[in-house]
Parts: C-alpha cells; sequence; structure tokens
C-alpha cells in the first residue's frame, strides 16, 4: 500500500476509533467541495453534508462576535508589543489577547502527566502554552451548547446512543510530542463536564499546509458522518499564537515578521475559534431554532499571491460559485463576506478586486470584513474558523446566507458559506449574542 493511502486508511479508522488520537490525512491538490443539495435522512445515494449548531471565538478583542466586528470598523489594528522585541531590539507588532492563564495550563499538563512519561515529556513553549490557552474558551462554550442540546434529547435510547468527538487544529510546526499534550489538555477539560457520554479527541497533524485548512477536515467529517447510525455532535476547533520570543524571532530570520519594506510579512496574532458540527440526522427535539447549512470548498492558486502585481482573482471565482451552486443560492444573497486579509496589499488588493468584480451591485464596501486587520496572521484553519464564526453570527443576525474566505497564505484558498435552513429535523441552538 502507498504512503498516501496508508495515511488515508489510518485517519479513517482513527475517525471511527475511541480514545484521544491524532491522525493526518493526504493533501488535496484541486478546488473541492462536496454539494449540501437536500436533508439526506437515510438516502445513501444523497451527496453528506454538515449543519453548523453553533460556534465560539477567542480574540483580542473578546469572545462575541459583534465585539469583533466592532473591533475591524474601528480599524483596530495591532500594536508594537513591548513584551516581544525583533531581532533587532525593536518591539514587534502583535495583536495580543489580555490575561491568559498560561500557569493554569502548565499546571493542569503536570498534573494529568502519565508516571511513565515525567522523565521524558516535552516542555512546551510559550506560544503552544499560549494556544492551548486560547483554545478554553471557545471548547467551553461549544461544550456548554452541546450540552444543552443533550439534555434537551427527550428519548433516553437516543440521548445515550449520541457520539461525542473533537477534533482540532494545531499549527502545522508543532511536534508530534507537542500534538499529544494538547490532545491529552484538551481531552480532560473536555470530559470534565458533567454529562455521561464521552468525548473522544483526535488533533490534525498537517504534514502540508493544505491539510491544514478547514475544508480539507469537513471533506473527512461529512463522509464519517455519513457513515454513522447514531447522531453525532463534533467539535472542530483551531488557535494560533506567534507570541513568544522564539516564533518573533523565526518570524524575523525568515524575513516575515512585519517591518517596513517586508511586502509579503505578517503582524503577529493569536486567536481561537470553533464550530460544533452534526450530519443530517438529529432527534426532533432539537427543532427549537433555525440550523445553519455549511457548504465549502479548497483550492489552489496557479502562482503565489505575494509573487503578482496584478492579483489573480480566478480561484476565488470558482470557489465562490461553487459554494453559491450547493446552496442553491445567488450572490445577491449574501449579507456579508468575511475574509482573513491582513495588512498586505497583495492580500487587500486580491480581495477587494474579487468583491468588486464579482458583487459589482450586491455587496457593499459595508458589508466586506477583513479579519487579519485587527487579529494579525492566523494560520490557515485558525483564520478560516475565526472568519467562519463572524460569517455565522452575520447569517444568523441577518437571516441571510453569509461568505468567509481566506486569502492568508499564498497558493492555498477556501470558501466556507453558512446558509440559514429549516426542515423539520434539523436542530440549532439560541443564535450567539
Amino acid at each position: 500500500m502507498s504512503e498516501k493511502l496508508t495515511k488515508t486508511a489510518s485517519f479513517w479508522r482513527k475517525l471511527s476509533g475511541s480514545g484521544a488520537t491524532y491522525s493526518t490525512t493526504p493533501p488535496p491538490r484541486q478546488i473541492r467541495s462536496l454539494p449540501v443539495d437536500s436533508n439526506t435522512g437515510d438516502d445513501e445515494s444523497a451527496p453528506p453534508g454538515l449543519w453548523l449548531l453553533a460556534s465560539a471565538l477567542q480574540t483580542a478583542h473578546g469572545t462575541q462576535a459583534a465585539d469583533v466586528l466592532a473591533a475591524i470598523k474601528d480599524l483596530a489594528w495591532p500594536k508594537p508589543d513591548p513584551q516581544l522585541v525583533d531581532n533587532e531590539g525593536n518591539p514587534a507588532w502583535t495583536s495580543r489577547v489580555s490575561e491568559l492563564d498560561t500557569d493554569a495550563v502548565a499546571n493542569q499538563l503536570a498534573a494529568s502527566e502519565p508516571a511513565e512519561a515525567a522523565d521524558t515529556q516535552t516542555t512546551l513553549k510559550d506560544d503552544r502554552l499560549r494556544t492551548l490557552a486560547l483554545l478554553d474558551s471557545p471548547l467551553q462554550s461549544l461544550l456548554d451548547q452541546a450540552t444543552e442540546l443533550i439534555e434537551t434529547t427527550t428519548d433516553e435510547d437516543q440521548r445515550k446512543a449520541i457520539q461525542l468527538r473533537i477534533t482540532v487544529f494545531l499549527p502545522k510546526y508543532w511536534s508530534e510530542p507537542e500534538r499529544a499534550q494538547a490532545v491529552r489538555f484538551i481531552d480532560q477539560s473536555a470530559n470534565s463536564a458533567k454529562i455521561k457520554n464521552r468525548w473522544l479527541v483526535n488533533a490534525v497533524a498537517a504534514h502540508y499546509d493544505e491539510e491544514n485548512h478547514a475544508p480539507a477536515l469537513f471533506d473527512q467529517l461529512a463522509l464519517a458522518l455519513r457513515r454513522e447510525r447514531r447522531q453525532v455532535l463534533w467539535i472542530v476547533l483551531a488557535a494560533d499564537s506567534a507570541l513568544s520570543s522564539s516564533r518573533i524571532a523565526t518570524l524575523d530570520t525568515a524575513g516575515r515578521l512585519y517591518k517596513s519594506g517586508r511586502r509579503d510579512s505578517v503582524m503577529a496574532g493569536e486567536g481561537a475559534a470553533g464550530a460544533l458540527i452534526t450530519g443530517t440526522r438529529a432527534p426532533q427535539s432539537w427543532t427549537h431554532a433555525p440550523a445553519m447549512r455549511l457548504h465549502w470548498a479548497l483550492g489552489r492558486r496557479d502562482s503565489p499571491a505575494d509573487a503578482l502585481a496584478q492579483p489573480s482573482t480566478s480561484t476565488l471565482d470558482t470557489l465562490c460559485a461553487t459554494v453559491l451552486r450547493a446552496a442553491q443560492r445567488e450572490p445577491a444573497d449574501l449579507c456579508a463576506i468575511v475574509n482573513d486579509a491582513d495588512h498586505r496589499k497583495s492580500r487587500t488588493a486580491e480581495i477587494n478586486r474579487w468583491a468588486t468584480q464579482a458583487f459589482p451591485e450586491t455587496v457593499t464596501a459595508e458589508q466586506c470584513f477583513s479579519t487579519g486587520t485587527s487579529s494579525g496572521h492566523l494560520e490557515a484553519a485558525a483564520a478560516e474558523l475565526y472568519a467562519l464564526a463572524i460569517a455565522h453570527h452575520l447569517a444568523q443576525e441577518q437571516q441571510q446566507p453569509a461568505l468567509a474566505v481566506s486569502v492568508g497564505d499564498a497558493i492555498t484558498r477556501s470558501a466556507l458559506l453558512v446558509a440559514p435552513d429549516t426542515p423539520a429535523n434539523i436542530p440549532a441552538p439560541k443564535a450567539q449574542s
């Protein structure tokens, strides 16, 4: 069996198995999506689908999407950070989440450390501890909302049969021992909740850039949930932090830390986001609020965005058309476009040119929100789920579809569409306030 097929088989075993694991998947190489056109029920010939039940955030501007939107509108940029300096001793530009309790994370990991591993345990760097601390708030928020859904399941047999799973995206530069500690931390946090069902936790270990993007995982989740005969609640989390001396030094040495004259440099950011997802089968007792259908597509540019004077928008055009077609929606239906473009001219030019050409009469500048301008740069899935949480909030608020697109990477592009829908057997919790 080839290495790629071996990795795929391993991924499926671990998605369907139990216990804390981490897994890998082969990289996508072209635009991909799984269309979701109908409530599939038990129709095995229908396309698999996902439903977004809830979302959560942890950002430099708080945990509420409305506060993040206010910061974007107020042009709240990252600031020079006196706690972190570049290789020349100057304060680095960062977007810092205040009052993160990294000591609590370190103490929890130490207390749960297996005795046989004490001598070989990897000590986590500051940015790793901050990443885990960032995950705690969205994790607890989504656990609370999942618990509410479980408790409102009136059929006792259905309630006992609900499967609970968590997948966390971690930055691609984390080592396997570091990922194992993250899984242990999340596993312990999730299973301290007062519910009888046990959460199964796994971490996506990326060996290619494309693997660390949310649509690549959603492909797998949709198919995995399609195979399930019991209800599954799946929490997907992602977080990233570049706020440590070692990360700042690495970015600066590589020429990627923000400085005047560096065209493709980034401002160090940090943040976390999560989504509570299910498949198309749900108990009747969960029908107390409108559901949001999730559509996604992933693609690659022909050339790096940083290398072009005039940015190409053809990939974004195709991705947007793909998710709108899957949702049976028109561009005029959109209430907002959320993207992760930051201060880099190549990214803002790509988004502006694409939005102007694709939606000349339907989406105004006031309906476009760039999360990267206020949060700084986040890796792949962290940026995508961050934008998705904002889009989810806007879609709930206006009861219209909202689009989240990612342009942070030099090559990979993604589109996530959340659209209201209210079939009789699809659940959703209360809208995030």
